[in-house]
């Protein structure tokens, strides 16, 4: 995007709504692969100070049917920041459960199989086994799997984006959970 586009939608939910709007076409399902879930870095994540560390989820609500977002703070918000990446867009649906880690800027997809079915207790432990125990995880549980309207993102084991059903678009699109390394924190 260009300048003027930062300026407008310099990040958080506006950033969020914005790439929302340009990604999900009109009537698109919001447990299809059509609709389209964003992770936004707020402007001002990533500066140590109480309450900055926040970041954005936005989706085609399975509740609503409208523009769902909620926002989250907590260790992920300042990783996502730090990433490389001011916002992340996923469309689609996986064939299979999938693991996305972001590492400076770059992506790489993973099998998820052997985590779908656990809870994000579990799941976060053993993405820290695989990634690092200094990695940042988001993730969902056996209610985002099967698509229950109300499932949460959870990241860090306890901070959840907990509005709009969010946890049942990424189940939707088969992401486990999506891991944060590397980040200038």
């Amino acid at each position: 995007p260009d300048e003027r586009f930062w300026r407008t939608f310099g990040g958080g939910g506006l950033l969020a709504t914005a790439l929302l709007l340009d990604h999900v076409p009109v009537g698109a399902d919001p447990l299809g692969p059509a609709n389209a879930l964003v992770f936004a870095s707020s402007v001002v994540a990533g500066h140590p100070y109480p309450g900055l560390a926040r970041f954005t989820a936005a989706a085609k609500s399975p509740m609503t049917g409208g523009a769902g977002e909620t926002r989250c703070e907590g260790p992920w918000g300042w990783a996502l920041k730090g990433s490389g990446a001011d916002a992340l867009v996923f469309h689609g649906a996986a064939a299979r459960p999938t693991v996305v880690a972001i590492e400076l800027g770059s992506a790489s997809f993973h099998d998820g199989g052997d985590l779908w079915g656990l809870p994000v207790g579990a799941t976060t432990a053993a993405l820290e086994g695989a990634f690092g125990a200094d990695c940042q995880v988001a993730a969902i549980g056996p209610a985002g799997e099967n698509r229950v309207r109300y499932a949460s993102i959870v990241t860090a084991r306890c901070h959840n984006a907990s509005r709009h059903g969010l946890g049942a678009v990424m189940g939707a699109k088969g992401l486990k959970a999506v891991v944060l390394r590397g980040a200038n924190h």
